[in-house]
């Protein structure tokens, strides 16, 4: 699944003319956590990150002097998002910034755990890098095939039902029901029906 990240389309999609940047810029969008709230909130402590956006623009320094991508310049276009206060209609604001108000051609995403975020950058028609620990199965890669790309974590369906099927041949299912708890989403409900239940 990781190796659609690399797919012909998507290199493709890079090199066609798209938005403001058409034959100039590929602008990324890089999505930077403010956790600061969540953590003070919950009372819980993150491991130092270190400054997001100076690393994003070394990084981008660092593209650039390789060649940028596809042959074209990369420009970051970054954007802080409180995670204290994700929700499905901030999710969808901020699509609607990095593609509309800031025309971006992709995107890389971190802690956006709403199942309409991804959609909504596919609608048009962006590339995703995502870097969110989001459960993703199989149809769902399919569904946001070619924009859709997650190569930090392994496919949903597949993670669970291994581990479903090493712990029954444990033994650790005997005399005893297995009980499933997580968010209730449409890419868990799949998951559960097709590759656990």
């Amino acid at each position: 699944v990781a190796s659609a990240c690399g797919t012909k389309q998507s290199a493709l999609l890079l090199r066609e003319p798209a938005g403001e940047s058409a034959g100039n810029v590929v602008k990324v969008g890089f999505v930077v956590l403010d956790t600061s709230s969540l953590a003070k909130n919950l009372g819980i402590t993150f491991a130092p990150t270190g400054d997001l956006s100076k690393q994003i623009e070394a990084l981008t320094d660092e593209v650039n002097r390789m060649g940028g991508l596809a042959g074209r310049p990369m420009k970051a276009v970054i954007r802080v998002y409180d995670a204290f206060g994700d929700s499905a209609p901030k999710e969808e604001e901020l699509c609607k910034a990095f593609t509309q108000d800031d025309g971006v051609d992709a995107v890389v995403l971190q802690g956006q755990l709403f199942p309409n975020a991804r959609p909504c950058y596919v609608a048009a028609k962006k590339i995703i890098l995502d870097t969110t620990a989001y459960p993703t199965g199989q149809a769902t890669f399919e569904e946001l095939a070619p924009y859709f790309c997650q190569p930090s974590y392994p496919e949903y369906g597949a993670v669970l039902a291994a581990l479903v099927r090493d712990l029954d041949r444990a033994g650790f299912f005997t005399k005893a029901k297995l009980g499933v708890v997580g968010i209730d989403s449409p890419v868990n409900r799949r998951v559960w029906q097709r590759d656990i239940q």
